[in-house]
């Protein structure tokens, strides 16, 4: 039902961004920028997701014992620890400004069709991170949580690798596989579209993972609850 709920949410924002830019004669990407109302929304998802996990580490404190790096409770300090950082990245555009200054300047780097997609890479990065993060702690997840969860965080994460990649397509103001195909208004357009399109499923991944962190939330709430009546 959060899901279900936020997606709605989303897609109606999504639509009224396009339909007011369109409205106005802008480019319907006019508030799919940064500090714009869309990244205002994704920046509270990313924040009500890592309260939430934050939620659930305190509630599994009670439920588990900590048996060292594998607690549950370890696990969903980890992940509201990084969604805490997303929202900081989404705030100040870490990876597109500071992450990407950084690593040019290191490296001494020319712009060129790779090294301007830098920003995309540090993405999938965080994807990777996170995917890597779940696959170590895959046996306390199913050992402790639903596989509603699970499936919400892989739907999640796919919609997270469709973002990337649609970030990465469009990422110059022509689409280099098209740019001899299509007419420039037309790549153009179709790359706002693509960026609108990126936008949307960013918001819809974060969903996902809102809707899964609730369940796990839940189970672990109950589990609690449990605990608390077999004491008395």
């Amino acid at each position: 039902m959060i899901t279900l709920l936020l997606l709605l949410i989303n897609s109606i924002a999504v639509l009224a961004g396009v339909g007011r830019a369109i409205y106005l004669e802008r480019p319907i990407t006019r508030y799919f920028h940064e500090k714009e109302y869309i990244t205002r929304l994704s920046l509270i998802q990313l924040l009500i997701a890592a309260g939430i996990a934050l939620v659930v580490c305190w509630l599994s404190s009670s439920k588990f014992k900590f048996e060292g790096w594998r607690s549950p409770c370890i696990l969903w300090l980890m992940i509201a620890i990084g969604f805490l950082f997303l929202a900081v990245d989404e705030a100040f555009e870490l990876h597109e400004d500071f992450f990407q200054v950084a690593i040019f300047t290191a490296f001494n780097l020319k712009r060129n069709f790779i090294t301007v997609r830098i920003n995309d890479f540090i993405v999938l990065l965080y994807g990777l991170l996170s995917i890597g993060l779940i696959y170590l702690y895959l046996p306390t997840i199913k050992q402790n949580y639903s596989r509603r969860m699970l499936r919400h965080l892989t739907v999640g994460f796919a919609l997270l690798l469709v973002m990337v990649i649609l970030d990465t397509l469009g990422n110059r103001k022509e689409i280099p596989v098209l740019s001899g195909v299509l007419p420039t208004f037309t790549n153009v357009t179709l790359r706002r579209s693509l960026h609108v399109i990126e936008e949307a499923f960013k918001l819809f991944s974060q969903a996902f993972f809102i809707g899964g962190f609730c369940a796990a939330m839940q189970e672990a709430w109950f589990a609690r609850k449990v605990q608390s009546l077999q004491k008395h």
